[in-house]
């Protein structure tokens, strides 16, 4: 079916603050984002939740570290997150949509970025280094796996697909758009 867009709305209208990275659900109701507290040296981010029908919005998260990069997670009812930990490792983590029981994703992967779902155990993350490199990571075996240096930051679940895209730069004015099967 087709969908129509109206006209944008400012579901935050806050003047000085960072709001950002917004996922749809999957039930397309609501969309998780990332809000910044705080000012000066003590500033965080934490997941909000905006209700599209009553236009609710709510704090999921309230940690000590911030969390960024909010992703409903397939076939449970949790989303992950990259979490800035007090000594600025850079983990995936589950919580419910509450907010509530997070857990640390692959405890010896760090300087992950970004990540998107491929099926309720395997994701593809982009890992923050000297070239950046995206791998794929299967919760069921702890195994992770390089597949790209010098990539971008844009990492999708492929509609009706069983794979993901990402960008992979080969020369300094030459990208691709590359496809790998989940």
């Amino acid at each position: 079916g087709l969908h129509y867009i109206g006209p944008l709305q400012n579901i935050t209208n806050r003047t000085y603050s960072y709001d950002n990275q917004p996922a749809f659900t999957p039930d397309g109701r609501s969309l998780l984002y990332t809000t910044e507290y705080g000012y000066g040296d003590r500033v965080q981010t934490e997941i909000h939740r905006f209700y599209l029908s009553s236009r609710r919005e709510t704090r999921i998260t309230r940690t000590d570290q911030s969390e960024f990069s909010p992703t409903p997670a397939p076939g449970d009812r949790a989303f992950s997150t990259i979490r800035v930990e007090a000594d600025s490792t850079q983990r995936i983590w589950r919580f419910t949509m509450q907010g509530m029981d997070g857990e640390v994703l692959f405890r010896n992967l760090t300087n992950v970025g970004y990540h998107a779902w491929g099926n309720e155990t395997t994701l593809l993350l982009y890992v923050l280094g000297s070239p950046p490199t995206v791998r794929i990571a299967d919760l069921t075996t702890g195994q992770i796996e390089v597949v790209a240096g010098g990539v971008g930051r844009s990492l999708h679940k492929i509609p009706n697909r069983n794979a993901w895209s990402f960008v992979e730069r080969v020369s300094a004015d030459e990208a691709w758009i590359n496809e790998v099967n989940i």
